[in-house]
């Protein structure tokens, strides 16, 4: 009986593909597999956001807000990072609320449940009443907002939450802020605020020092 060493080159090729075919298989469809999974898992990362910044509004000049998401990205990212800061917009109406209104409400309710908010402009009214409920951070309890808010006391937006009787700094007035004027953004009577369990705190924090230290 031949030894595997005693047949011919052609000989053990055919031996290798007839005894080991499955085998192999099995590991050209695991090597595809991975190499799926890391192009995916790749892919998702970079695309998900570096920070989202949702707006009570709508939007006026698409190719403006992009020119304005990419300039907020350079000044706050990593140089290696691929993911951008992302605005969206929420036209939410508290007052002759139609469906469209009621459906960004319920949309932007279950994002800010979920964690999947980051930064937040809205109407004084609607931040006010969702920071008594504690959605918020409180600001003054961030180490690295100290500076920029001891220079910034009158923008401040002090409130007190239905657990906590002390009263703290949960947002900023939005008006007057050349970063969001550049967005071509109505700031009047607007707050900007972090979500409380915001995914992504470390940008939040990046993101309000820079624009109250422009």
């Amino acid at each position: 009986m031949q030894t595997f060493k005693d047949l011919t080159f052609k000989k053990r090729v055919e031996h290798i593909f007839y005894y080991y075919k499955w085998h192999m298989l099995a590991a050209v469809m695991m090597l595809v597999f991975m190499t799926n999974l890391i192009v995916t898992i790749s892919q998702k990362d970079k695309n998900t956001p570096l920070l989202t910044i949702s707006i009570q509004g709508n939007p006026q000049n698409y190719d403006q807000i992009t020119a304005w998401e990419e300039e907020i990205t350079s000044k706050i990212a990593a140089p290696d990072t691929e993911q951008k800061v992302r605005v969206d917009y929420y036209p939410i109406r508290l007052e002759n609320e139609d469906q469209i209104s009621a459906a960004h409400t319920q949309k932007f309710a279950v994002l800010l449940a979920a964690g999947d908010l980051d930064v937040v402009c809205l109407d004084e009214e609607l931040f006010l009443a969702q920071a008594a409920k504690g959605y918020y951070h409180p600001l003054d309890q961030l180490p690295e907002l100290s500076d920029v808010l001891d220079k910034i006391e009158t923008r401040a937006v002090k409130s007190k939450t239905d657990d906590d009787s002390s009263e703290h700094i949960y947002g900023i007035w939005a008006k007057d802020l050349e970063a969001l004027e550049q967005l071509g953004e109505n700031t009047e009577n607007k707050v900007i605020g972090i979500i409380r369990n915001s995914k992504r705190l470390s940008y939040s924090i990046d993101f309000i020092k820079l624009i109250l230290q422009e």
